[in-house]
């Protein structure tokens, strides 16, 4: 049986109870009291349904900096045992699955994991700033067992989309999502290079004081238009439109949400099939590639909109 450390929990991400249950289980008493986030209080008792998706796995111990979270994770997903320290955590661990999205406290908090050797999830994305990603690429060797990833590309709507888009020209699509560019513009940017492939031409972001309108061209002509605004509401998702065809919805956070729980229960599969293999399932290059393009949308808006070609843009760190 594998043993998996988890590390939480900032303001406004609930996925160490949400990705600990879907090795651990959970407790609906505890998950109702206890629990901040009524959308994972909703969607675990309605399709979790107490199934057991990951047999040689477990969690069994969690560490959180903030007072009492480590306490409620452990109560609501049965972790036995609470760390005082990420350092306690890896020595009690096979491998670590952090699922903080603060993202400027990950190198802060993950830099040294690599040194462990073990494997790694990290969520969403690895940094917020070029110094960050150069220090992070400077630690990991290659063929680390490490996964950074949004659990979007695993919806099950968007693995049916794939099969439904081969047959289709697509001409542009639209993403939208809340919170910030840095934290939720990798929900987006993983599930385009999924469906549309990596490779980007160009980012250019024309938002505004109160949020993000990135505009990334792709080699295959296809174009997005990603806008994150702070509290936009739900549905999250992309907007695909086809050559004499009508739009195609695909949402993240479906309704009912069971395709976004099924979405979190297949990356914690295929992280767990990482910890088996130490087969990372996407290469170190295509993170890499993936959080340039986030520094990209930064780096266009802070220079006023600049179109960022990606062939220039930290192409010195290309893996």
């Amino acid at each position: 049986m594998f043993r998996i450390g988890v590390v939480g929990m900032n303001p406004g991400n609930g996925h160490p109870y949400s990705f600990s249950a879907v090795f651990n289980d959970f407790d609906n008493d505890a998950l109702q009291k206890e629990c901040e986030f009524a959308l994972i209080k909703e969607y675990l008792p309605a399709h979790h349904r107490h199934q057991e998706f990951i047999p040689d796995a477990r969690i069994t111990a969690v560490y959180a900096p903030e007072a009492g979270a480590a306490e409620r994770i452990a109560r609501v997903a049965n972790i036995p045992e609470v760390c005082s320290s990420v350092a306690e955590l890896v020595e009690k661990s096979d491998a670590i699955l952090f699922t903080r999205d603060d993202i400027d406290r990950h190198w802060e908090m993950t830099g040294e994991l690599f040194k462990s050797g073990k494997p790694l999830f990290i969520d969403k994305v690895l940094a917020h700033t070029p110094e960050d990603l150069r220090k992070f690429v400077s630690v990991i060797p290659e063929n680390y067992p490490l996964m950074v990833a949004s659990s979007f590309p695993w919806s099950p709507l968007v693995q049916q989309a794939k099969k439904v888009l081969s047959g289709s020209r697509v001409f542009f699509v639209n993403g939208v999502t809340s919170c910030v560019w840095v934290r939720y513009a990798p929900h987006l940017l993983w599930t385009l290079f999924e469906l549309f492939g990596n490779e980007v031409v160009s980012v250019q972001n024309s938002g505004n004081d109160d949020g993000d309108i990135v505009t990334i061209q792709f080699a295959n002509k296809v174009a997005a238009v990603c806008e994150i605004f702070n509290g936009v509401g739900l549905p999250l998702g992309l907007t695909i439109h086809r050559q004499g065809e009508e739009p195609l919805a695909l949402p993240y956070t479906d309704d009912g949400l069971e395709a976004y729980f099924l979405s979190i229960a297949g990356m914690m599969q295929d992280f767990a099939a990482m910890i088996r293999s130490s087969i990372p399932p996407v290469p170190l290059k295509d993170i890499i590639l993936l959080n340039r393009v986030v520094l990209a949308g930064i780096a266009s808006k802070n220079e006023g909109g600049r179109k960022i070609f990606m062939s220039d843009f930290m192409s010195d760190i290309q893996r």
